[in-house]
């Protein structure tokens, strides 16, 4: 798949996958490092990616995610980026999970949050599935 790098950083790699329509964001396990002001960065690159390549399919992959993701950011994460996705009209998001626990959990409260989703979500133990289901 042809693809081009919107960002890598200490934190996270996302690309965008022209002939798929996916974008895709691998968290990285530094992560773990990040502060509340470093995962708004990250959440604002993911926005910006969104808007400026309309992808019909986002994974995120999170197994080396390791930070917890706080009530508070859940609220901003989806009132931030989430309009993004509908504007947008993404179709998909494909959640690789973490093998941190908190971090799991926080993620999967993050998209349980979003009352008015208009875009289908599932959840994958490995990248290889969420794309297989992205594509199928």
């Amino acid at each position: 798949m042809n693809n081009f790098i919107y960002a890598d950083n200490d934190y996270v790699f996302i690309s965008y996958f022209y002939d798929a329509k996916i974008l895709k964001v691998q968290w990285k396990q530094k992560s773990k490092n990040m502060s509340d002001k470093d995962f708004k960065q990250q959440i604002t690159f993911i926005k910006e990616a969104v808007i400026q390549y309309k992808p019909l399919y986002v994974v995120g992959n999170a197994v080396n995610m390791a930070y917890g993701i706080t009530p508070e950011l859940q609220e901003w994460h989806n009132n931030f980026l989430f309009p993004a996705f509908r504007d947008e009209k993404v179709e998909k998001l494909a959640i690789v999970v973490s093998e941190d626990i908190f971090t799991q959990v926080s993620i999967e409260q993050l998209i349980e949050d979003e009352k008015d989703a208009f875009f289908l979500t599932q959840y994958f133990g490995r990248e290889s599935a969420a794309l297989d289901w992205l594509l199928g």
